[in-house]
């Protein structure tokens, strides 16, 4: 029996290629599948993100009103508090006011009846009377240094005071730290008094008529 080698051989060949063609054909449906199977396994997911999506916007939707009126009841409630601190406060600082006002006023009352043992009509405590030979300007300079808050000139003539610029040199010295200051006069007359008051009217804050000092002028 003669075989022949090469026919033998193109056989085997063709079987083979045939099968590996047909494992190719297998492979490659086995790859579309596994892609189809893929793609729809992804279409999938993309069609639950949206379906999630649309969840969370209607849920937005739906919440959002409420976070809106919580917000704003929030601030209402904020804006309310700071008006109450606002009147609080400002109820507090009438208050303290009213209690200054008062506490001045009581004050004012104490200082103006002389610490309150002293009937004057006025708000000076320590004053310093006229005194002949001694309440000139150095001595009254003196007094107001240690608390006087008022002081008498001399008793002065006012109808010498009046004709004689000699005189008015002599008795009546004065500084602009000498005030409140009141000038005392004697007199007989009313127009010497006038004449008088109104060379001193710049320099001094009362004018005193004396009604009855023993001292002969």
């Amino acid at each position: 029996m003669v075989v022949d080698l090469k026919e033998t051989t193109r056989s085997e060949t063709k079987k083979k290629k045939k099968a590996d063609n047909l494992k190719k054909d297998q492979d490659a449906k086995v790859e579309k599948k596994k892609k189809k199977k893929k793609r729809l396994r992804e279409e999938d997911d993309d069609n639950d993100d949206n379906d999630d999506n649309n969840n969370n916007n209607e849920i937005d939707a739906t919440t959002t009103p409420t976070k809106k009126k919580k917000k704003r009841k929030q601030t209402k409630d904020v804006v309310e508090s700071h008006q109450d601190e606002i009147s609080s406060s400002s109820r507090h600082s009438k208050k303290s006011e009213k209690k200054e006002k008062v506490k001045k006023d009581k004050k004012k009352k104490k200082s103006s009846n002389g610490g309150g043992n002293s009937s004057l009509p006025f708000e000076y405590k320590y004053i310093l009377a006229p005194m002949v030979g001694a309440s000139e300007l150095p001595f009254r300079l003196l007094c107001r240094k240690y608390g006087t808050q008022l002081a008498y000139t001399p008793m002065m003539d006012a109808s010498r005071f009046a004709a004689s610029l000699e005189y008015r040199k002599e008795i009546f010295q004065t500084t602009p730290d000498d005030r409140p200051l009141v000038c005392h006069f004697s007199a007989n007359r009313p127009q010497d008094l006038v004449r008088a008051s109104k060379l001193v009217q710049h320099q001094c804050d009362a004018i005193d008529l004396n009604l009855g000092c023993p001292q002969r002028i």
